[in-house]
């Protein structure tokens, strides 16, 4: 996540590094790490299949939300991206080398982004994670590396750590669930997009090890800064995870892992030091649903969230890629970042994603949140979504 300024509320200097570091702006990922990926989003036709090959596509969103208690309030936000592939060298079951590219634009359309309407009311949290005013960002430049029929890969360059860490079914936020809670895990202090390294291998048929590192400080509005910062003077974040799968294949929807995490301290921002856990399991029961459950625990590093926990489950209908879910959270505040004596919160979301066209898809989504941590004479908020996202 990318701020341009302060959100309305109550939100302390430390509490400001922490927002940024919540979430990154984008949740996109390496194809071979994570499920929402430039890969992925690609338009079937465009998608390479041989090297050399070059694509490119875009899309558009829309998120209109609207905040209902005593302090109503409405936002709105456009993001509008164009990402590809360039595929330099491989062939089917050996190694392959890709460098995957993002440039996207974030703007509000009125007062408010959505990404500041949860503290403009009194929410200690992001109803809309990515949707905020922090204008042209690149969120991924980095290069791709495969052997040995995709059973390991490497990836190195301007990354975003959200794209692979602790990911699971219904990590997408321009697609799935909005809240940050839920589109990734709140508990990670997770750095905004900057220069990192990771690398994934599989364990047999069934396991695999994902670890790496990527620089705390990161700014994808001046990405290339990060690499200077990674190697000559590093405040960085650093993570290992294991887990199993059902498939290779259904290695997004059949999961389940621990990851370890560790971060130093940042001195310009002044976030001390943390390190933390999380596990997390989701596993497609039948044709149509994929319940899941996530927990994360942090000390320290600036997480919004020290505690968190998450229940859910996703239904796909008959009609193919439209989904409706819904999902539970508690959570804890973090009081090096929010301040000491907040209340913990409820958050619930629930969504449905639809295609009324070739591309175009609309989400109506309804967020209530218990005991708002940053209103304490409030007992409940509503928020009322309406995502818009159109692909080319």
């Amino acid at each position: 996540m990318v701020a341009k300024r302060k959100p309305a509320g109550s939100l302390p200097a430390v509490g400001l590094a922490t927002l940024l570091a919540a979430a990154g702006p984008e949740m996109g990922c390496a194809d071979s790490l994570g499920p929402a990926s430039v890969a992925s989003s690609m338009p079937a036709e465009t998608a390479i299949t041989t090297p050399p090959r070059l694509t490119l596509a875009f899309d558009y969103s829309v998120m209109l939300q609207a905040a209902r208690g005593s302090a109503d309030n409405e936002a709105s936000s456009g993001v509008a991206r164009a990402y590809g592939q360039a595929s330099l060298y491989g062939s089917p079951g050996g190694a392959t080398g890709t460098l995957t590219y993002k440039v996207e634009n974030r703007h509000r359309y009125g007062e408010l982004a959505p990404q500041d309407l949860g503290f403009a009311t009194g929410y200690a949290g992001l109803p809309a994670t990515t949707f905020s005013d922090a204008g042209t960002l690149l969120t991924n430049f980095y290069w791709q590396h495969t052997a040995a029929n995709n059973r390991w890969a490497a990836v190195v360059g301007i990354v975003d750590v959200t794209d692979y860490v602790d990911v699971y079914a219904f990590v997408n936020p321009w697609r799935d669930f909005s809240n940050l809670v839920f589109s990734t895990n709140p508990a990670i202090p997770s750095p905004n997009q900057g220069f990192g390294i990771a690398v994934r291998a599989m364990l047999g048929t069934n396991g695999y090890i994902l670890g790496g590192i990527a620089d705390g400080n990161g700014d994808p509005s001046d990405p290339f800064n990060s690499v200077g910062d990674f190697f000559n003077d590093p405040e960085t974040f650093k993570h290992l995870e294991i887990g199993y799968v059902g498939s290779f294949d259904d290695r997004f929807t059949d999961n389940v892992h621990l990851t370890l995490w560790q971060s130093d301290a940042l001195t310009d921002t002044g976030v001390p030091s943390g390190h933390g856990a999380a596990l997390s399991a989701s596993w497609q029961v039948s044709d149509r649903v994929t319940p899941f459950a996530r927990v994360g625990f942090g000390n320290g590093g600036g997480a919004l969230y020290d505690r968190s926990a998450a229940i859910g489950f996703g239904y796909a209908t008959d009609r193919a890629d439209d989904v409706i879910a819904v999902g539970l959270n508690w959570s804890r505040p973090n009081a090096d970042s929010l301040g000491p004596g907040l209340d913990d919160q409820i958050t619930f979301e629930t969504y449905w994603r639809f295609s009324v066209a070739d591309r175009f898809e609309i989400t109506p989504d309804i967020q209530y949140v218990a005991n708002p941590a940053l209103a304490p004479t409030e007992s409940d908020l509503w928020y009322l979504g309406l995502r818009l996202r159109a692909s080319f």
